[in-house]
């Protein structure tokens, strides 16, 4: 238990977007994801850059993955899915326990 409960609470870090830099003018300045994004993908006319000096800028599956124009809908559904995850195997495990020799099937 004491995994997963690594996992649940860093799945806001996992899946946090980065602070970005556009370059306006030959000079880089502060800008959000939707300055960068158009219809869910990179705008090829925006140059722009991770501003890795930030605090909230992190290596994450955001970076890992290429989900920076992603819905969030998309980037919440690892959550979610880890969840229901979570659910169905604590399910089928409190079945588990009317079978003999469980204890075999689940360390295998």
């Amino acid at each position: 238990m004491a995994q997963s409960g690594l996992f649940i609470y860093s799945l806001d870090l996992l899946t946090h977007k980065p602070d970005l830099l556009c370059d306006i003018n030959g000079q880089f300045v502060s800008c959000k994801v939707v300055d960068v994004c158009l219809d869910n993908q990179i705008n090829p006319d925006v140059n722009f850059k991770i501003n890795w000096d930030s605090k909230y800028s992190l290596h994450n599956w955001i970076e890992d993955l290429d989900l920076l124009c992603a819905p969030s809908i998309k980037i919440g559904l690892f959550g979610t899915l880890f969840f229901l995850g979570f659910a169905c195997t604590g399910l089928l495990m409190s079945f588990m326990k009317e079978i003999p020799r469980r204890k075999l099937f689940i360390i295998g």
